[in-house]
């Protein structure tokens, strides 16, 4: 089985494997091995620290990677990594390998089947990242594997884990196909009639005053800075960024603002409290980035894009969130603001 891992990762432009070896998990590492290029297996010292490998790796480059931890302590220390992947919305594939399933319920070295009083690692794991499963059956494998890869890249990414018994990573599959790539699952963009709304409610604000744009983090995830530049363009809006996303807009621009929320600069408090409608792009507006600015943020008009709403009350009456793909959505958004702008609806620039 561990065979048809070290092929359907490199499948996937997964080329880097970070992690700690261990009786559990050295069945896989064997297969990282002899699978050899563009598979590299690089080993950290700590479990910890092979996840905020992978973490660092896709800040630095865009590509997600694999996070590899073997059971009981393994396990454990690999924890508050993959909460941390799963706070930041970082995309990785976590295998963990168990003890074998065979002695499942029986007090094995190091057991986490949840069975006899034993530490429930498929429950612990399904809390902490995106996906969570077990490997029961090998043949299981070329289905669970694919649908965890694509639950890491996910529109709100994040870390997906499976786990795998030794005897089951042992096990001899039938022949398989070579994996085929999985792509992140196609999500429609958000109905036209609720963009038109978007475009309308942002049209109004701008005549009658400021629109202000707050970026957060999801604008570099998309890679979409230059939509958000094209975008804050058209309605000559200012924008403030979350303090976590310093770098999705040029911070030498005339129209930045700087970082907003509790560690913010007070000119984008006093922009954003002034403004006549908010666009929040990439960001659902947690504590650090809005604090009580999300008060205030009840009385304005709000559009959000993103794939999750934001931090707002529920009863929040004046909130459009356009979940489709942010990149796509901001350029639709652009297109239907410019094509407003060409038939004279939408006000001149200051």
């Amino acid at each position: 089985m561990v065979d048809y891992i070290a092929e359907f990762l490199p499948a996937q432009r997964l080329r880097h494997v970070f992690g700690v070896g261990g009786a559990n998990i050295e069945d896989l590492y064997d297969a990282v091995h002899h699978a050899g290029a563009p598979l590299r297996a690089l080993v950290a010292k700590h479990e910890f620290s092979a996840a905020a490998m992978a973490d660092g790796h896709f800040r630095a480059s865009g590509e997600p990677a694999v996070v590899v931890a073997t059971s009981g302590a393994g396990a454990m220390n690999v924890v508050p990594g993959i909460a941390e992947l799963r706070a930041s919305c970082v995309p990785a594939l976590v295998l963990i390998g168990q003890p074998p399933a065979r002695l499942d319920g029986r007090g094995s070295f190091q057991e986490t089947s949840g069975r006899a009083g034993s530490i429930d690692a498929l429950r612990l794991f399904s809390e902490i990242g995106v996906h969570c499963a077990r490997v029961e059956d090998p043949e299981s494998i070329t289905t669970l594997l694919p649908a965890a890869w694509e639950a890491a890249q996910r529109e709100t990414p994040g870390p997906a884990v499976l786990l795998l018994p030794k005897d089951v990573q042992q096990s001899v599959i039938t022949p398989w196909r070579a994996p085929v790539p999985v792509l992140p699952a196609p999500r429609p963009l958000t109905a036209d009639a609720v963009r038109r709304v978007a475009v309308r409610t942002l049209l109004d604000a701008r005549g009658a005053g400021e629109v202000v744009v707050i970026a957060g983090r999801g604008v570099a995830r998309s890679g979409a800075r230059d939509e958000l530049a094209r975008l804050s363009d058209l309605l000559d809006a200012p924008v403030a960024v979350a303090p976590d996303a310093r770098d999705v807009f040029d911070n030498g621009h005339h129209d930045f603002l700087g970082v907003t929320g509790a560690i913010g600069h007070h000119s984008a408090r006093r922009r954003i409290t002034g403004a006549a409608a908010v666009l929040l792009i990439g960001t659902r507006l947690p504590q650090l980035a809005g604090g009580d600015l999300r008060d205030h943020l009840k009385g304005l008009p709000v559009v959000a894009l993103g794939a999750d709403p934001p931090f707002l009350d529920d009863a929040h009456p004046g909130v459009l969130h356009l979940d489709g793909p942010l990149r796509e959505e901001i350029a639709a958004l652009t297109g239907e603001l410019d094509s407003a702008r060409r038939v004279g609806r939408c006000p001149a620039r200051r």
